[in-house]
């Protein structure tokens, strides 16, 4: 009987208890509420499951801190113990300025990007990458957080209050839109968490490529496993988030897309891995990745498409079942270090 610690989440954490009874594990619950969860002992562990969420606003600096900080603790006190999220993945997670300074240097394919730190940086935007071009927060998950400037003043806007530098009528305009804000004002003085309303340094400038769909494809044990399309919601969206009004699909994927992803997972050493590309005419560009991704479940929105030609080695059904790919896939690795 495999032995599993399981990690008290508000995400799909049930689901994860349901699944590991269904396969008959023997598991440990840790609670990071609980001030003695450091003096439990993994040792005899096979290995740990954590589906974080945010802690506060994507955006926010520490808002996986329960992820990069209890969980790469455990890592460094049991290194051979298999875990999800990947700790080969935890230092990219949420932080696009980490991917950039991965991928730049990979020599796999990728947006034509800057990092916008100085000012010499503003200027070389405007003259290697042009308006209009998207600007990313260093932080932000779903799409939130991320820009379509259309000129070098609105640029240097973002820059400066990146930097709590309040010296331009941009700066100070977001300063204030954010604090106003009707989203903000009801959480900031009701009981709930008001949103962070700051944007992180640096930010990333890359160029704005017209698409009418975007590609998430998430790897598993060396093979690409899921896949699907995200397409805009209307003519007039340029972001293709499914919560933000995107539209799924699950049909084809070229061959070629799923082995850049698999590609990159191994560049990561990562054994679960999502991947998002887009497109630049035909030539597939990896945008950012995750060791954790959101999961839909078969027809949770009306509008979801799932086509004939959906060609990974899971049918869309089985993919559907996060937990269950995700538990075999470590249950596999543990029988097999077992029977050694």
């Amino acid at each position: 009987m495999a032995k599993v610690a399981l990690v008290k989440s508000g995400n799909r954490f049930e689901a994860f208890r349901r699944k590991l009874k269904k396969h008959n594990c023997d598991t440990v619950i840790i609670d990071f509420n609980d001030f003695q969860w450091t003096e439990h002992s993994l040792a005899d562990v096979d290995f740990l499951i954590f589906f974080p969420t945010f802690e506060s606003s994507s955006n926010r600096p520490d808002s996986l801190s329960r992820v990069k900080h209890n969980i790469m603790h455990l890592h460094r006190m049991y290194p051979t113990l298999a875990m999800f999220p990947d700790p080969n993945v935890i230092p990219f997670y949420n932080d696009k300025y980490a991917q950039y300074l991965f991928l730049s240097s990979s020599g796999l394919p990728m947006p034509r990007t800057l990092a916008v730190d100085s000012e010499q940086s503003i200027s070389s935007v405007s003259e290697i990458i042009g308006y209009p071009c998207v600007v990313k927060n260093r932080y932000g998950a779903g799409g939130d957080y991320v820009f379509k400037v259309e000129d070098e003043n609105a640029l240097r806007g973002l820059f400066d209050y990146s930097r709590l530098r309040f010296s331009s009528r941009k700066s100070i305009a977001l300063l204030f839109s954010n604090f106003v804000s009707r989203k903000f004002c009801r959480a900031a003085f009701g009981s709930r968490e008001a949103a962070y309303p700051f944007i992180s340094f640096p930010l990333l400038a890359q160029k704005f490529i017209p698409h009418i769909k975007d590609l998430k494809i998430v790897v598993g044990d060396e093979a690409a496993v899921e896949g699907h399309w995200r397409k805009q919601a209307n003519r007039h969206s340029w972001k293709m988030n499914i919560d933000g009004g995107g539209v799924g699909e699950w049909s084809f994927v070229p061959e070629n897309v799923k082995s850049l992803s698999v590609k990159l997972a191994k560049s990561l050493n990562a054994k679960w891995l999502n991947v998002d590309f887009m497109f630049d005419n035909d030539t597939a560009l990896i945008s950012e990745f995750s060791p954790v991704w959101h999961h839909y479940a078969l027809h949770e929105k009306a509008d979801f498409v799932y086509g004939n030609d959906y060609n990974f080695p899971f049918s869309v059904d089985a993919a559907a079942d996060l937990e269950e790919m995700i538990v075999s896939s470590y249950l596999r690795d543990a029988r097999a270090t077992n029977a050694h």
